[in-house]
Parts: structure tokens; sequence; C-alpha cells
């Protein structure tokens, strides 16, 4: 007996992936597409905060929605070629050294969640901050939930320990109490050491947000 083969060839399979920095989904193939060149936006629409910058420093969104920020000596790290939108800018807060201010070193901050979640009774979110050049490195952070005026603290400031080896990832928590429902997100940045002395700082970068019933926190 012969037997024949026969195969069918499926429809393409189109992908959403979920863009959560954009605020919009992208068919899979559109994706796959990267523009000429990225479009310049700001700083705000990346949920960045520049003002506590010392240094220069540059944020940006991939095609997948990853985000990613860049501070200290830009030209140590090449904008991303599937980068498609980006903010930038030089010191904004108290300018550092020259010293921290100038070549040789630089880090880069990763959103290992750019989420914030609720599990069982907490709040939780992660950082990854990356730093080539520098003696040794921190993150300080904090959650924040929503006012009628604006973001107000949900726990208290949290200042991280120093580290000296390249990659600091961490998985933060906050208890969530009793109460009325609001949006939470976490607000974090990164300080550096360079030549021992002279600090270098990041924009504060934010989550997005999650609405969820955790009260008002230390607020």
């Amino acid at each position: 007996m012969r037997l024949r083969w026969r195969f069918r060839l499926a429809p393409p399979l189109l992908l959403t992936v979920p863009m959560a920095a954009l605020g919009q989904p992208v068919v899979g193939r559109a994706a796959a597409t990267v523009p000429a060149r990225p479009v310049r936006v700001s700083a705000a629409s990346l949920l960045v905060d520049p003002s506590t910058a010392t240094v220069p420093w540059r944020v940006e969104i991939a095609v997948d929605g990853g985000r990613t920020m860049v501070f200290g000596d830009l030209r140590r790290v090449a904008i991303r070629r599937d980068t498609v939108k980006y903010a930038a800018g030089p010191a904004s807060g108290k300018p550092a050294s020259p010293e921290a201010a100038g070549p040789g070193w630089s880090c880069n901050v990763h959103d290992r969640e750019y989420d914030t979640f609720r599990e069982g009774g907490n709040l939780r979110s992660a950082y990854q901050v990356d730093c080539q050049g520098v003696d040794r490195h921190r993150v300080d952070w904090q959650f924040e939930r929503s006012s009628w005026r604006s973001y107000q603290n949900y726990t208290h400031p949290f200042i991280g320990g120093w580290v000296s080896q390249v990659t600091n990832a961490q998985t933060v928590y906050a208890n969530c109490g009793p109460g009325g429902t609001y949006d939470y997100r976490l607000g974090y940045n990164s300080v550096v050491v360079y030549q021992g002395k002279d600090e270098g700082k990041s924009p504060t970068a934010y989550s997005n947000k999650i609405r969820s019933t955790c009260g008002t926190g230390v607020s």
C-alpha cells in the first residue's frame, strides 16, 4: 500500500504584542518593522522624571515595548537599533562634579517588570541596573499612590545598599494595607559613585500603575 501525505499551509499567524509603555497593542508583523529613525518624545510620555538627573541621560522604548534608560557618558552606549521612540537631555538636578559627569562610565537601567503588580497582600515591582566604570552604585525607590493633587508617597523612600558588581537586580515589595482604592506605582532612580567620591544620579523612572485597594500607606 502506498501512503500519500498531504500538507496544508496554515494561514499566517498574527501575534499581538502588548506595549505597556506605549499604551497600545501592536500587531506582530508590524512590530518587526523598526523605523529608520526613532521618534523623539517627552520624558513624561515615557514615565520618566528628569529633574533628579545630575548627568546626561537617554530613555528608549524598543519595538517590543521594553524600556531602557542610559545615563553618564552616553557615547559609551549607542542607541539601540530596535528603538522606536526616545527622550534625552542634559543634567537637570544639581550638577555632578566634572569628574562624575565626564567620560569613563555609564549605566543602563532596565525594567525587569514594567508594571506594578498586586501579589497576595503585597504590591510588587522590579528593576535592574547595569553599570560600567563606576566604583559602586545603588538604587533608591519608593511606592507611590494617586491622590486628587498628584502622586504621594505610599511607602517611605528606601535608600538601597551599595553594590560593587556590574548588575544590581532587585524585586521590591510593599505591604498592602486596608482602606481605599487608588492607583499605585513604583518610582526609582539610580545613584553611582565614580572615583570614590563623586555622585551621579539618573532620572526617576516610574512603573505602569495598578488600580487596587491597598489604602493610603504612609501619606
